[in-house]
């Protein structure tokens, strides 16, 4: 009997593409990676950047990545779905080796 087909993933693009990213920089020896959202309805007319730190801050299950808005590390205080992500997703991935001084 042949191998049964991998899984479609079930999580948008944009989600797969940022959570790829993650690990890719991760693997390079990154610490967090960013991207860039626009937010039509605040008074910030540049994108505004999150930042993931962890792949814990993935939900494969419900297709939303965990993120913050400072660089800190390990703070979480916003998250982004797939619908909001396909809204608002202006690209500009990238991976940072910053380090939290304690």
């Amino acid at each position: 009997m042949p191998p049964k087909p991998p899984k479609p993933r079930r999580c948008c693009g944009i989600y797969n593409q940022i959570r790829a990213f993650f690990v890719q920089s991760i693997a390079n020896g990154a610490i967090q990676i960013s991207f860039d959202v626009e937010i039509p309805f605040s008074e910030v007319i540049a994108p505004v950047t999150y930042y993931v730190d962890s792949i814990d801050w993935f939900d494969d299950r419900n297709c939303v990545i965990i993120t913050n808005f400072n660089q800190d590390l390990g703070v979480s205080d916003s998250a982004w779905s797939c619908e909001t992500l396909n809204l608002y997703f202006v690209g500009n991935l990238q991976e940072s080796a910053w380090q939290q001084n304690n």
